[in-house]
């Protein structure tokens, strides 16, 4: 266990990992807490001791306000930058080097299962989760990926791959007091919006292929 926490040391802090250093970032920083008390209560679990994991997991809820699954495996080289409201459940596995931050959470998708019978997903070496990312289901995402912020996963990625969720667009300029002019053009739409016109085109095309069928016919 100390191999690996050293490890999870030097994606921190540069320098000797030694005790008292990792010690004092224990105490430093919530994100490196939360790893080595998911690394204490890993380490419960693979030798047996059952009753001191779920201790540990709550210690960790109370100390850095985010569950880790001791049940969860995750590789050395694990740093959480920002935490807060992480959700990692039994069941997931973690490649080596990944950083999560504030928010993220993995889990199950309505009981759907791979062909291994694997209900959680499973991430490579190397891979970045952005504030708010939500990954669910039996997916696999590859090494080297970056999932951006508020991005929602559900579906295999390959490796060395960037996922996003739509960015913000201006959708109108403050005139004066409460008094809003919006953009021209306007490039952003609601999804009703987006369903009228899809609407609209679907009307236009079956009249182009009814005249057109009808010229046909004459």
């Amino acid at each position: 266990m100390y191999d690996v926490l050293k490890r999870d040391y030097l994606v921190v802090r540069s320098g000797k990992s030694t005790l008292c250093r990792i010690l004092f970032e224990f105490f430093r920083n919530a994100g490196f807490r939360a790893v080595v008390l998911y690394r204490l209560g890993r380490w419960y679990r693979m030798h047996k001791l059952g009753l001191l994991a779920p201790i540990t997991e709550r210690f960790m809820h109370h100390l850095s306000h985010c569950w880790i699954s001791t049940l969860a495996e995750i590789g050395p080289g694990f740093r959480i930058p920002h935490v807060c409201g992480i959700i990692i459940p039994p069941g997931i596995i973690i490649g080596e080097n990944c950083e999560i931050r504030q928010n993220v959470t993995l889990g199950g998708n309505y009981g759907k299962t791979n062909a291994k019978g694997r209900t959680n997903p499973r991430l490579g070496n190397s891979v970045s989760l952005g504030p708010g990312a939500v990954v669910l289901g039996p997916v696999e995402i590859g090494d080297n990926t970056v999932i951006g912020a508020n991005a929602v996963v559900t579906t295999d990625i390959p490796p060395n791959s960037v996922v996003g969720a739509f960015r913000a667009e201006i959708l109108a300029y403050r005139i004066e007091g409460n008094t809003f002019k919006k953009p021209v053009p306007s490039f952003s739409l609601s999804r009703k919006e987006i369903a009228e016109e899809l609407r609209t085109l679907d009307e236009r095309i079956r009249t182009l292929e009814s005249a057109r069928g009808q010229c046909d016919g004459g």
